[in-house]
């Protein structure tokens, strides 16, 4: 059986002013059935730590049915939200992951054809299509995109390099308009 082994967990903080921390948290991961297994980092989550425990909840599911192992061991949902809960206590300032990692960027790839073919519509409906699409065109003004062939498709990219919080934010934000529309092709961590 295929299941996706974590190597370790990391996770950095923001001062929020107007409510507590906000986190930027990652994990890296390989997959059991590739040779060699190089862990590939990824995007765990990002927000308040609520949202992060919350996500830990959710991978919890697949603790529980063997599909995510951390370290490559069995363990209980529990315990991995405990450790999550454990690694939010000692998270570093965003500062240092930048200084330790300063090529960082995530990328965010859409099918080019249904990108555009998305773009060119007009929305049926002003609210909330509309806000959605003005939104992913303003996130993507002024971003380094390029384009790579997968397959049969082509692929556009979109690279935010993660020098600030607010890079994260809008990342985040742009994966997840694309995800809601159904254009999301895929999101990877680079660099780190």
């Amino acid at each position: 059986m295929s299941y996706e082994i974590e190597y370790s967990k990391h996770a950095f903080y923001v001062p929020d002013p107007t409510f507590e921390k906000s986190f930027f948290t990652y994990v890296k991961t390989s997959s059991n059935n590739v040779d060699p297994r190089t862990p590939n980092p990824i995007l765990f989550k990002s927000g308040h730590a609520y949202e992060i425990i919350g996500e830990a909840c959710r991978v919890g599911a697949s603790v529980e049915s063997g599909c995510w192992k951390p370290r490559n061991r069995w363990t209980s949902p529990e315990a991995y939200i405990k450790s999550w809960r454990q690694k939010l206590k000692e998270a570093r300032p965003f500062e240092e992951f930048v200084h330790d990692n300063p090529s960082a960027q995530i990328e965010v790839a859409v099918k080019k054809d249904a990108f555009q073919t998305y773009l060119d519509t007009p929305p049926a409906n002003p609210n909330p299509d509309g806000y959605r699409k003005d939104r992913i065109k303003d996130l993507i003004t002024g971003i380094q995109t390029y384009e790579e062939h997968f397959f049969n498709d082509t692929l556009t990219k979109f690279m935010f390099s993660l020098r600030t919080y607010k890079d994260v934010e809008k990342a985040v934000e742009l994966t997840g308009l694309l995800k809601e529309e159904g254009l999301l092709f895929w999101q990877a961590m680079r660099n780190c």
